[in-house]
């Protein structure tokens, strides 16, 4: 299971197979929502032509930054044995290798569950994998038996969410202005907090996660909102194809 509450270690390795491991701090709520906060959605007027814009990288090495306590692997300079003796450390780790960090702390999808039975009215399920976790070789571990049950949302809670993913502001006027998309993820992440009614593939130090006020203070926010949003993601609808005429 993942243990929420142990420093996160990562493992990149590069072309000539050599390791560099990076140790991370717990992530907090609060990290998590300033990374949110920091992702940058935008669309403006250019020629008469709409531009859409978006970016995460800055906010992901913003995050990987404040979260980084170790790193190995790299050559320190003049007698240096320990990296965290060095001034600014962070930083100086070399941008592909804090980019990919961070990628790697965004590895949380959804995934398809192999229960086909029918769902059970007022309850749903969400499966995740996510990579968390270093085995000895050196390679990043895939965990899939992730799974969070919910009670069904309410039409006020689905009001909320659909109410604040459409939400924006606009700066320099409606002709020539740019529109900044707001995010809805701290909303994601109340809606999870109030929904949620059990999961598996986590613990805290041994304890496996149990009852809706444990997992809502020990629930990594970023699985919360990955979880959180499948509640509201639109269905498939099957449509009968259309038979050909004869000619």
């Amino acid at each position: 299971m993942i243990n929420l509450a142990a420093n996160r270690e990562i493992a990149l390795k590069d072309d000539r197979g050599k390791v560099y491991r990076f140790t991370l701090a717990r992530i907090t709520p609060t990290q998590w929502m300033k990374y949110f906060k920091a992702i940058v959605s935008t669309s403006e007027i250019k020629d008469r032509e709409i531009v859409r814009s978006f970016d995460s990288s800055k906010a992901r090495m913003d995050l990987v930054e404040s979260a980084l306590v170790s790193a190995t692997g790299y050559r320190l300079p003049g007698d240096e044995t320990d990296i965290t003796q060095v001034m600014d450390w962070q930083r100086k780790i070399p941008a592909s290798h804090r980019m990919t960090v961070g990628n790697v702390l965004l590895r949380a999808q959804v995934i398809d569950s192999d229960d086909v039975d029918t769902m059970e009215i007022g309850c749903e399920s969400v499966r995740l994998q996510s990579v968390w976790g270093v085995s000895e070789s050196g390679d990043m571990q895939q965990h899939r038996d992730l799974v969070h049950r919910f009670r069904t949302p309410t039409a006020e809670q689905a009001h909320r969410y659909m109410r604040d993913i459409s939400r924006s502001k606009i700066i320099g006027g409606s002709r020539s202005g740019k529109t900044i998309d707001l995010n809805a993820q701290p909303t994601l992440a109340a809606l999870y907090d109030e929904l949620i009614d059990s999961v598996e593939g986590y613990e805290v130090n041994g304890q496996p996660l149990t009852g809706a006020d444990m997992i809502a203070r020990e629930m990594d926010a970023y699985h919360k909102v990955v979880a959180a949003e499948q509640l509201f993601a639109p269905v498939t609808v099957a449509e009968a194809e259309e038979e050909k005429k004869e000619e």
